[in-house]
């Protein structure tokens, strides 16, 4: 990696599971509506799952200040690979590589991964949440079957079991699900915020078979399957659309209304549309520092988190 990409990446490797807290932190991803902590896509034991709306604030009984809810979780995806889950703490993990791009606010994790069947497969996770589209956080999934042909089957589902820390924000919720959707909405206990998160679930070959999962209240999930030959590379897509009735009369629909955009342009169009956002970005607020790649590496991190962590779509 060049002098001038390290000065613009955050990157773990290997995978240190007591920094898990630290790590879910500083690989946020965001963009002034949301942020998304960086827990895995198939969760880890100990993880702190962390939507959050800005704005979104709710006071449960009982507790001494308003707090930020914890939305319904967009990013679960299980993958499967000839009958058994990935985790990382289940098989062999052969490579781990997991960087944030500053420059263009993507999160990506590479692993390579053996299952108990011997079966070996490169993994690999980018999300981002679009600084173009604000409601909008995109998902890529790559599966690639390194030694042998392999069946692999994704989970795509929203998680609407969150809480803050044990605290319940949400007076009611519900789940719901079609052949290619997914979505959980609700109202939050005292401040009476309405939340709806939608997410849909595409797969790059249409030879692939898409249905809904069996369904688990109030984790809404989809599914697809496909079949690889040694060397041959599966991509899925999953698409997630959040909105409140702070920006929205019906967030439900709306939400769906998002992602009717995000399918018919694609990844590729929404990705270069939030790198040219983030582009603009950096060249308004970016600080160089000569002679010093911790200092500037260290600079630009902070200004990424500053753009993240602030609203700047609305004077709320």
């Amino acid at each position: 990696m060049t002098f001038e990409n390290r000065t613009w990446t955050i990157s773990e490797a290997p995978f240190i599971p007591n920094k898990l807290h630290h790590t879910e932190t500083i690989f946020t991803v965001g963009n002034g509506y949301m942020g998304v902590r960086a827990t895995f896509e198939e969760g880890y034991p100990a993880e702190l799952v962390s939507t959050l709306l800005h704005g979104v604030f709710d006071h449960a009984q009982g507790e001494l200040v308003p707090e930020l809810v914890n939305v319904p979780n967009p990013l679960p995806v299980i993958v499967e690979v000839d009958g058994e889950a990935f985790h990382m703490t289940h098989g062999t993990l052969h490579g781990y590589n997991r960087t944030l791009d500053l420059r263009k606010a993507m999160l990506e994790r590479g692993v390579i991964w053996r299952n108990r069947k011997g079966t070996i497969v490169q993994i690999t996770f980018q999300r981002f949440a679009s600084l173009e589209l604000e409601h909008v956080l995109a998902q890529r999934i790559t599966v690639r079957a390194l030694n042998r042909p392999c069946q692999v089957r994704i989970f795509a589902s929203v998680d609407a079991t969150q809480t803050n820390s044990g605290v319940a924000h949400f007076a009611q919720l519900k789940a719901a699900i079609s052949e290619d959707r997914v979505s959980v909405s609700g109202q939050t206990g005292q401040s009476h915020y309405d939340v709806a998160v939608a997410s849909t679930l595409q797969a790059g070959d249409p030879a692939c078979k898409m249905r809904p999962a069996d369904q688990i209240e109030l984790q809404p999930a989809l599914q697809a399957e496909c079949s690889l030959e040694k060397e041959q590379m599966a991509t899925f897509y999953k698409y997630s659309a959040i909105h409140s009735n702070r920006d929205t009369a019906d967030p439900l629909a709306a939400a769906h209304k998002t992602l009717d955009a995000c399918v018919a342009r694609g990844w590729e169009s929404l990705a270069a549309a939030h790198e040219r956002e983030w582009d603009v970005y950096w060249q308004g607020s970016d600080v160089e520092i000569e002679g010093d790649e911790t200092a500037q590496r260290g600079i630009r991190f902070a200004i990424y988190h500053v753009l993240i962590a602030a609203p700047r779509h609305d004077e709320h």
